[in-house]
């Protein structure tokens, strides 16, 4: 879909605007095959032997076997309408390392990679693609147990394309947070001045989507600044308080059965989420939001689902259960919003506070923000006082990275689609690097570690 969408505006553009292809710079990645039946249809080639599948689960599987890169290419290529893509990065080649390749266990990527990078580089004599690399989640942490080495990744090139192979680029996590590429050593080298030091391109990525403290947390603003907690939390005393009510009233409309009984002792959502509110507000947004997602709404809808079909179904349109039925949904998805909207307030405030100390180590991220912010560039963005934590996070790995890569830099990959972060990102993008010594100060806050 992203593919297609970014064929459409290059059209656009050039036929509009004038805008040439040399301007632009295309990446692409393959690797990762979603979906029960594009699994189903990979594990038939493999039949063949025309691929090597590590399967993840039954709608999730690995590939970087020749023919099936060849065959991603041609697809990326149609999609966006052009002749060539810049680099083609293989995505996260170490999630062989956790499935079975028909049933065996990976032990080894050396012979995956060797044949992967192989073929890249006719891609690159075909024309077909300008350069390759790695985008992988475990490169800069040699502590993961799928830990992929840029070394062995440098080596492989050179077996397979001498030394004036193709092998351009490396795409890896890097935020405030986690921080592996700049500090942790690896035969006495941090990851990105070895990748400096090979003339190997860097795209960072997750800037502000993070790990921290084992939770995943979001450094942008998901709530508007302006939301009044207040009436959050008096509109969800109301709606606890009906829900409550309702879960009374449930007894006296089934029968008295052992299996009425039993149905009836599921509807008790009011009780389960009062009991556990603090900890579902205080937790991480995306582990709440998650088992909202997955457990909660899953759960209440089969539940309903079943109440409601032991209504005989001339009656379900004037049965007190189903409009209890319809009632109680309603009432607890309304429910859990609100317990949603909670957590990004609460998330909200958790980002203004470590904005605030960022800003004060480092006052040159301060002082930039505010000179572009209240620029025309910056006209459409709400101003405050001092920056979003999004902001002042991306400066400053903005200039760590810079600053460990001997002023060369690379790219920092914000890759969310919210326009408000899109607006934010180009402010935060723009300018001069912010001073290396305040970048490395804010690093060395005790709030991220």
């Amino acid at each position: 879909m992203s593919e297609r969408s970014i064929g459409i505006v290059l059209r656009e553009c050039m036929q509009e605007w004038g805008l040439r292809r040399e301007n632009v710079f295309l990446i692409s990645k393959g690797g990762h095959i979603l979906g029960k039946d594009h699994v189903f249809r990979a594990l038939e080639r493999q039949e063949n032997n025309e691929l090597d599948v590590c399967v993840l689960s039954e709608s999730a599987a690995h590939c970087i076997s020749p023919a099936f890169i060849a065959a991603e290419i041609s697809k990326s290529l149609e999609r966006m309408g052009v002749d060539q893509i810049d680099v083609y990065m293989l995505n996260c080649p170490e999630r062989l390392l956790s499935g079975r390749i028909r049933g065996n266990k990976v032990l080894n990527l050396h012979p995956f990679l060797s044949r992967a990078f192989a073929h890249l580089e006719y891609e690159v004599k075909t024309g077909r693609i300008g350069s390759y690399g790695i985008a992988s989640n475990s490169i800069a942490n040699s502590n993961s147990p799928d830990h992929l080495r840029l070394d062995d990744c440098l080596d492989i090139a050179r077996e397979v394309g001498g030394a004036g192979n193709s092998f351009s680029s490396i795409e890896y996590p890097l935020n405030i947070f986690e921080r592996d590429a700049l500090e942790n050593m690896e035969g006495g080298r941090i990851l990105s001045e070895l990748a400096e030091e090979n003339l190997i391109y860097q795209f960072t990525q997750r800037p502000l989507n993070v790990i921290a403290s084992g939770a995943v947390r979001c450094l942008g603003d998901r709530i508007a600044r302006d939301t009044d907690e207040t009436a959050l939390t008096s509109a969800l005393s109301a709606l606890f308080e009906k829900v409550a009510n309702l879960e009374l009233q449930i007894p006296s409309l089934v029968g008295a059965t052992d299996d009425d009984v039993q149905m009836v002792s599921r509807f008790i959502w009011a009780e389960t989420l009062s009991e556990n509110l603090a900890k579902l507000v205080s937790s991480s947004a995306f582990a709440t939001m998650h088992y909202i997602k997955t457990t909660v709404l899953p759960t209440l809808n089969s539940d309903v689902k079943e109440l409601v079909s032991t209504i005989p179904e001339d009656e379900r349109e004037t049965s007190a259960v189903a409009k209890w039925s319809t009632d109680y949904l309603e009432s607890i998805t309304s429910l859990c919003q609100l317990i949603e909207s909670l957590c990004l307030v609460t998330e909200a405030a958790t980002n203004r506070e470590l904005s605030s100390v960022l800003c004060a180590m480092a006052p040159s991220a301060l002082s930039q923000w505010r000179r572009l912010a209240f620029s025309d560039q910056g006209k459409d963005v709400d101003m405050y006082e001092q920056p979003p934590l999004s902001d002042i996070a991306i400066r400053v790995i903005r200039a760590a990275l810079e600053m460990h890569t001997g002023g060369r830099g690379g790219t920092v990959l914000v890759g969310m689609r919210r326009q408000e972060y899109v607006q934010g990102a180009v402010i935060a993008g723009s300018g001069e690097t912010i001073d290396y010594g305040d970048a490395e100060g804010a690093l060395m806050c005790s709030l991220l570690r």
